[in-house]
């Protein structure tokens, strides 16, 4: 989606720096897709993303659903991911270590948050061998094999 992003601020974490820069996209270029039952939308939204100076990797995105069409039944829609560095076998891997989002309903006093926590990473490895063979059979089909032609009438 063609975003319009903005440097909004730089903060200090525990063991880095990153520069926060913030995001809107327009409803009409938007490609979040928000979805409840068989309803969708795509809304218009704006965010923030953490980007880490030193390496220049994103380690946070935040969404938040505004000008939600009064016809769809959520009035609320936010989403955010968490990335952080992660040993899997030898190498050091940047993925999701949290990711939640929340909804709420426009009728009702209701909201639900759904929050996931990654961990427990594993390396699965395997080996495998193709040979490749030079062959001259030939196959041939019987004629009382053949299925014969069926004509509908």
């Amino acid at each position: 989606s063609p975003a319009r992003f903005q440097f909004h601020k730089e903060e200090r974490t525990a063991n880095r720096t990153e520069r926060v820069y913030t995001f809107h996209v327009d409803q009409p270029r938007s490609r979040w897709k928000v979805q409840i039952g068989s309803r969708s939308v795509y809304p218009e939204h704006k965010g923030s993303v953490w980007i880490d100076t030193r390496t220049h990797r994103v380690m946070r995105i935040e969404m938040e659903a505004f000008n939600v069409p009064g016809s769809f039944p959520l009035d609320k829609v936010e989403w955010v991911v968490d990335y952080g560095w992660v040993r899997i076998g030898a190498a050091e891997h940047l993925i999701p270590v949290h990711a939640a989002n929340l909804a709420c309903w426009r009728s009702r006093r209701l909201c639900i948050m759904n929050e996931i926590e990654f961990r427990n990473y594993r390396r699965f490895t395997g080996e495998s061998v193709i040979y490749t063979t030079d062959s001259a059979l030939e196959y041939e089909i019987a004629a009382e094999e053949k299925a014969p032609v069926r004509q509908w009438r």
